[in-house]
């Protein structure tokens, strides 16, 4: 990120910072749900979580969006939807190999 984005020592202080919060959060969230693993999660539970998830994505948007030049943070959201599609891409494979790996014929 520091490279791809070109920040100066104060803004590559500032996003460390915000970063690591946000990564406790995250894993908080996790812990949390790791915790009711037993626990199917309803509809209603689903979207306040997928909710919570976007509120926090925002205000870590908004803290950043507040360090970086326009420039610095368009660059920084190509960059998440680079790797997010990968991650879709990804996913989409592992799906279809193990749809594939699970309808081959026993011998």
């Amino acid at each position: 990120m520091t490279s791809e984005l070109k920040l100066d020592a104060n803004q590559q202080e500032q996003i460390k910072l915000i970063i690591a919060e946000q990564g406790a959060k995250l894993q908080a969230m996790r812990d949390q749900r790791m915790a009711n693993n037993d626990k199917k999660l309803t509809i209603e539970e689903r979207k306040a979580l997928m909710q919570k998830r976007n509120e926090e994505k925002k205000a870590t948007d908004a803290k950043l969006k507040a360090i970086l030049t326009p420039e610095q943070f368009k660059k920084m959201k190509e960059n998440e939807a680079v790797t997010r599609e990968k991650m879709r891409e990804a996913r989409a494979s592992r799906k279809g190999s193990a749809e594939d790996s699970g309808n081959q014929p026993q011998e």
